[in-house]
């Protein structure tokens, strides 16, 4: 056989491997797809069935339970309420047999925001709703435990727009306040042990740094950056970030430092480039930013003291009294400028 053939023949037997394994894929997503089908049907089965109803309430007679979503500032409500003003709500909320909102938030807010801001769309004045459409259950709010109505949060959101990992944070934090280990809070959400260990460390993230990134979620950039680089005439000045949930690692590479200047320090490693100049200059970040600045010339000034030392040792000893006494005074210089270097240093 020729190396042509041999070639031939090995290609193909590549392409009959990845043809079985692309059918394997295939049938698995049918399997999913089918599994999905068969639970929606169940639901609404069981809607049917048990008394539950949709019903069209205005907001003031919906109530707000807690909601694993701490805030609406960043979560794109304006955008949804658009979709709402195009298409209509096209998913219902789930709320309590007393009017509690369990699942729905978004849904909730946006149309909410239509309604506070008519004169934003004064010519689709007809199309804003008055109500939100509900799935109405037959339990009352107090029929659910807490955790039962964040695990509905959490599916929901996961379906449909994952929720940022600081919101994930506060979930988990909440769990090991009553006393559960990261063990368990992993198997209940279908999550790593290591993802977990991580993520319940965002709660030390200073606010400031926190808030930051929450907007470089939604703009790519720190607001203020965001605001300057869209009303500058300079389009050729635009800077592009990809918009999204800022992921697990850089945000426990923050987490983990052990105070707050080593946070910011690692914050600008990964984030300085998406700031303002106004945020840059600003005390919360100079000092994080002078203290790198400082530290070299620190490490030269070592270099040279120790060079020195090493000089005046390879002075030659047959020296006369006078001379000695001068060199002990330049020995003595050093070492009180040894001790400041140190005491910048350490408060450094």
């Amino acid at each position: 056989m020729s190396k042509l053939d041999l070639s031939i023949q090995l290609e193909l037997q590549t392409l009959k491997k990845e043809n079985v394994s692309l059918k394997n894929k295939l049938n698995r997503n049918r399997t999913i797809e089918d599994e999905l089908k068969e639970k929606i049907n169940g639901l609404e089965a069981n809607f049917n069935s048990s008394g539950n109803q949709i019903e069209a309430l205005t907001l003031d007679q919906i109530k707000l339970s807690s909601n694993i979503r701490d805030n609406y500032q960043y979560e794109e409500i304006e955008e949804l309420a658009q979709d709402i003003l195009n298409h209509g709500q096209l998913q219902p909320a789930l709320i309590s047999k007393d009017n509690f909102l369990l699942a729905g938030y978004r849904r909730y807010h946006a149309i909410k925001y239509l309604n506070e801001n008519k004169e934003l769309f004064s010519e689709l004045l007809d199309k804003i709703p008055a109500t939100l459409i509900t799935y109405k259950l037959e339990s009352k709010v107090s029929d659910f435990t807490e955790d039962k109505i964040e695990e509905m949060q959490l599916s929901e959101n996961e379906q449909r727009r994952s929720i940022d990992n600081f919101q994930l944070s506060n979930l988990f934090n909440k769990y090991i306040e009553k006393g559960f280990e990261q063990k368990y809070i992993a198997e209940k959400f279908n999550k790593s042990k290591t993802f977990i260990s991580a993520v319940v460390n965002f709660k030390n993230i200073d606010s400031y740094l926190a808030e930051l990134i929450k907007e470089f979620q939604i703009y790519g950039l720190s607001k203020s950056q965001f605001t300057g680089v869209n009303s500058s005439k300079d389009n050729t000045s635009e800077l592009k970030f990809s918009k999204g949930i800022v992921g697990w690692k850089p945000l426990y590479e923050i987490a983990k430092q052990e105070n707050l200047i080593a946070q910011k320090k690692a914050f600008l490693k990964l984030f300085k480039s998406r700031l303002s100049k106004d945020e840059l200059e600003s005390k919360y970040f100079q000092e994080a930013l002078l203290e790198k600045e400082v530290k070299k010339p620190l490490v030269e000034a070592v270099r040279q003291i120790k060079s020195f030392h090493r000089y005046i040792d390879n002075i030659d000893v047959n020296l006369t009294k006078d001379k000695k006494e001068h060199l002990e005074k330049i020995k003595d210089n050093i070492n009180q400028i040894e001790s400041l270097l140190d005491l910048i240093s350490s408060t450094k």
